[in-house]
């Protein structure tokens, strides 16, 4: 019996001659619905209550982590502007690090997102949330980097639940 490479080989061309980019998206599944958003917050952060503002808390600590970390590395943090070309101004820094590996620079921008956000409901005593997707602009932060075999590449972090992750690799 014939597999499907071999029935299709006379019906299909594909031709690849250069790839030069690599683009990938992640996202943290449980958070993708507000039952698994009350379930991360509750057992996840060992809360009593699924309430929003511990996700304003984790997006302290990463900013704060994050930034910590580039200080540490002697890592330059750049603040865009709005409507400001990034690439145009992360390039002298990846210049800096021709021929060698390493994060070039890490560059923070305010973009729209659809991010989770709760209105309170009482019952009685009893206090909980109602989550909902909203559109925000929350801080995204940019990780570049630079290879001297793969090239120029950032990775993209919301710093907002549900937390999107980008990745964008070139060649040059």
């Amino acid at each position: 019996m014939p597999n499907v490479a071999e029935i299709i080989k006379d019906h299909v061309t594909l031709e690849v001659r250069c790839i030069d980019r690599l683009y990938l998206n992640a996202y943290v599944p449980r958070l993708q619905s507000p039952g698994g958003v009350i379930d991360f917050l509750v057992r996840g952060c060992r809360q009593k209550i699924a309430s929003p503002a511990v996700f304003g808390q984790i997006s302290d600590a990463f900013k704060a982590r994050l930034r910590a970390w580039a200080t540490e590395h002697q890592i330059p943090w750049i603040e865009f502007r709005k409507k400001q070309r990034k690439d145009t101004i992360v390039q002298p820094y990846r210049d800096k690090l021709a021929g060698r590996s390493g994060v070039a620079v890490i560059g923070v921008a305010q973009e729209r997102a659809s991010a989770w956000s709760a209105t309170k409901q009482r019952r009685g005593r009893l206090v909980d949330f109602v989550f909902f997707r909203k559109s925000v602009y929350p801080n995204y932060y940019y990780i570049y980097l630079i290879d001297p075999e793969w090239g120029p590449a950032f990775i993209k972090i919301c710093g907002y639940a549900p937390y999107a992750i980008q990745n964008l690799s070139q060649w040059a």
